[in-house]
């Protein structure tokens, strides 16, 4: 849940509700982190890049960016893998 205008005491008290409901949640700060709800198409077309990017050598001089892109990759895998099992009513 991405809620930028909210402070951390606020932010907390979602946290604490969300954990007593069986969730494994954390508060993160929006000025550190980007969250951003993409839909499964914008996912696929993204991981499409990622993977032709990192195909392509051109950051094969910058080991940091390539393992950087190549966990994203994971994530997104990972995540597509899980939404695949989702079904709704």
């Amino acid at each position: 849940m991405s809620t930028p205008e909210i402070d951390e005491e606020g932010a907390q008290k979602i946290v604490d509700f969300a954990d007593s409901l069986g969730y494994d949640a954390h508060p993160v700060d929006p000025a550190y982190y980007y969250i951003r709800y993409m839909d499964r198409g914008t996912v696929e077309t993204l991981l499409s890049l990622m993977r032709a990017g990192l195909e392509s050598k051109a950051l094969e001089f910058l080991d940091p960016l390539r393992i950087g892109g190549q966990s994203m990759i994971d994530d997104m895998e990972d995540w597509l893998e899980q939404a695949a099992d989702v079904t709704y009513d």
